[in-house]
């Protein structure tokens, strides 16, 4: 009897794990699969690609009087004056196709001439987008603001002298 238990067990385990049971109750890709997914208006289902993202922040002390530039290709750039006497620049880099060519959008920072942020993608990366939130003293000039797919939004800056191309 007990020799016909273990192999009545040993069937089903054989026979579950053959069918992924263990992949699907831990959330392996069949249960992702229904989570990634959701239905348009005609009741069909349809893939939601996964969203990589990562964040770039920085502080910065600089000389006043300073003009900003901010270039940037895919994304929103959003400047906001604010009473304090250093700036900070938070990016949101996102991207849909791959992990990879996220991390081949690299955002520079350089003090020559003012101060210039911008949105460098290396090799064929045209999916990265960049949004930006700089907050700055609000006595800092606003030199070129330029970004091709997004929207450029300018808030509490005394010396407003900027431009979208």
């Amino acid at each position: 009897m007990k020799k016909t238990f273990l192999f009545i067990a040993l069937v089903i385990n054989i026979f579950l794990y053959s069918l992924n049971y263990r992949e699907i109750a831990s959330g392996g890709p069949i249960a992702d699969f229904s989570q990634n997914s959701f239905d348009n208006s005609n009741g069909k289902t349809l893939l939601q690609e996964p969203i990589y993202e990562e964040i770039f922040f920085q502080k910065l002390k600089v000389n006043f009087p300073i003009y900003l530039h901010v270039f940037n290709r895919k994304g929103d750039i959003k400047i906001e004056g604010w009473n304090k006497d250093y700036l900070e620049i938070t990016a949101v880099k996102q991207c849909s196709n791959s992990l990879k060519q996220l991390k081949n959008t690299f955002i520079t920072v350089n003090e020559e001439n003012g101060l210039t942020v911008k949105s460098v993608a290396y090799g064929k990366n045209e999916c990265a987008r960049v949004s930006y939130t700089i907050k700055v003293p609000k006595n800092v000039y606003i030199g070129q603001i330029e970004t091709e797919e997004g929207e450029v939004k300018v808030q509490n800056i005394e010396n407003l002298k900027y431009s979208k191309n």
